[in-house]
């Protein structure tokens, strides 16, 4: 035959399975689990999923981490995460930690490590990220470790991670893959990277594989292509009408709640990692897109975009078994509270356009912040430029006692911060104003104070911490914060609204996205 593979299944009969990193001595849940290895004489490499099936006779439980590790052997010692983070291993030594590894698994889907001295290449290879949760922003580990380690990770609690909750008497089963593991021969790191990329682009054009057969695991003639166009609505003249770059659009589960021992919790893409999520990026200016391999099923469509702030929902998306399937032209308004007034920055949920953005994955950013920046900045309006004079982060102010801790980020504490926004208003202004900030990440405590011409308006507290700022990412959880204020407060001429993070641990703050002041006047 053309095609091997072997099964090795654990069946839970009511017993908890899974006793990995965060589950307790006695096991994690009860879900039967099914591992399948395939190898077709053809292909440098082997293809591996997994079959998770929770029966209804069984009880709840709650997923804790889930993912498929390799350990390689020593002399694989070149690292290929992404194009930032590729060179030998350690990329890093200062106050080393596996989470400088981490990227984001939807856009980097073939990763690995190789060998100068062999001349082998030994690559992880996502065909498709749809059995994958969190979305598009969502990072996690790809490469990490002194003995070389290379993993998906479908879910976990990182950054806050994504939940997957099953009720007694609840039937559901998820297909994990298939993955490919790539193995291959070139005469330098690059040339064997550069061929697992061209390799990847061949396993996706493949999906979905005609040769797995498992209920859970949807075959391509009972799968639609989605198609459609989003018309950017934004109300202000002077805002173009055109997507500026990258757009998302993504059908996934329609948003739900499940029970937690603190509470109700509401999941969505963000959050969720139950459900398959079909997502494309369009770079359409027009805001065509295209999402292909599209089970049946009732969606909700989400949308988001460079240069846009917020996010498109559209409920109750009703795709067919088959077919090609035209959504038609979709309206997008973005919510605006008022004439914009001044913003920085890029709403694009990252921060990598700001000062320092761009090497967020290096440790010791509360050092580099305070080389480059006094404790107290000012950001003028119309003159500063947000990519060299808006730092992507705000901490507190490290002192020369500071140092980088593998894993808990930085050693102690440091003094208040302020960021100085300064404008100017053409007059006296009656109404309402809204100051918007859009964040991408958080420390261990994310809460500053805004206020306005030396008066306090608000203390802000974006709610529960991700770690992103101490876990060197800028991909949290994104969030976006709206305080309004009596626009009487702003005065005709000089003003100044002040970003605080107070004094304390340097592993507090916030990572920004984007910042927006708007004016609606009576």
């Amino acid at each position: 035959g053309q095609r091997a593979e072997v099964s090795v299944k654990g069946i839970s009969g009511g017993n908890l399975m899974g006793k990995g990193p965060g589950a307790p001595p006695e096991g994690d849940l009860a879900v039967d689990i099914e591992i399948r290895y395939c190898l077709s004489k053809a292909d440098q490499g082997v293809y591996t999923y997994c079959i998770f099936e929770h029966r209804p006779e069984y009880d709840a439980g709650d997923f804790t981490e889930a993912r498929l590790a390799a350990k390689l052997q020593a002399f694989f010692s070149y690292m290929h995460v992404d194009d930032d983070r590729t060179g030998p291993y350690p990329l890093f030594n200062e106050g080393w930690d596996k989470y400088v590894y981490t990227a984001l698994q939807w856009k980097n889907r073939a990763y690995g490590f190789s060998s100068p001295e062999k001349g082998l290449g030994w690559f992880m290879m996502l065909p498709s990220p749809e059995f994958l949760s969190g979305g598009p922003t969502k990072a996690e580990f790809l490469a990490h470790g002194i003995d070389p380690t290379v993993l998906c990770y479908w879910r976990s609690s990182h950054y806050r991670g994504a939940s997957l909750i099953l009720e007694k008497g609840e039937e559901w089963s998820k297909v994990v893959g298939p993955l490919f593991i790539y193995v291959n021969e070139g005469q330098s790191p690059e040339a064997m990277w550069n061929d697992a990329k061209r390799r990847l682009k061949k396993e996706e054009q493949a999906w979905p594989f005609d040769w797995v057969k498992n209920a859970a695991y949807i075959p391509a003639e009972k799968r639609s292509a989605v198609y459609g166009q989003l018309i950017l609505n934004d109300t202000p003249a002077e805002v173009k009408k055109a997507f500026q770059a990258e757009i998302y659009v993504g059908l996934t589960r329609t948003p739900y709640k499940i029970n937690t021992p603190e509470g109700a919790l509401r999941l969505n893409w963000h959050n969720d990692a139950k459900y398959n999520q079909y997502w494309t990026k369009s770079q359409d200016p027009e805001g065509r897109f295209y999402i292909q391999d599209v089970p049946a099923g009732k969606y909700t469509l989400s949308a988001f975009a460079d240069g846009v702030l917020g996010e498109l929902t559209q409920s109750d998306i009703i795709i067919p078994e088959s077919g090609q399937i035209d959504l038609g032209k979709i309206v997008w308004t973005p919510v605006r509270r008022g004439k914009q007034v001044w913003d920085i920055g890029l709403a694009n949920r990252s921060a990598a356009e700001f000062a320092g953005g761009d090497a967020y994955f290096r440790p010791g950013q509360a050092l580099r912040y305070a080389a480059q920046f006094a404790a107290n900045t000012d950001y003028t309006i119309g003159e500063s430029d947000y990519s060299s004079a808006w730092y992507y982060a705000q901490m507190p102010y490290a002192n020369d006692s500071s140092k980088i801790i593998a894993f808990t980020g930085m050693s102690g504490t440091g003094e208040e911060t302020s960021r100085n926004i300064r404008f100017t208003m053409d007059k006296a202004c009656n109404g309402r104003a809204w100051l918007r900030i859009a964040l991408c990440g958080t420390g261990a405590d994310p809460r500053f104070d805004v206020l306005l011409n030396g008066e306090l308006i608000k203390q802000i507290d974006p709610g529960i911490s991700d770690g992103a700022l101490y876990r060197h990412q800028i991909h949290g959880i994104w969030r976006e914060l709206e305080l309004a204020f009596d626009a009487k407060l702003l005065r005709a001429g000089a003003n100044t609204i002040t970003l605080v993070v107070p004094g304390g641990s340097l592993n507090n703050g916030v990572i920004y996205d984007y910042i927006r002041l708007e004016l609606h006047e009576k």
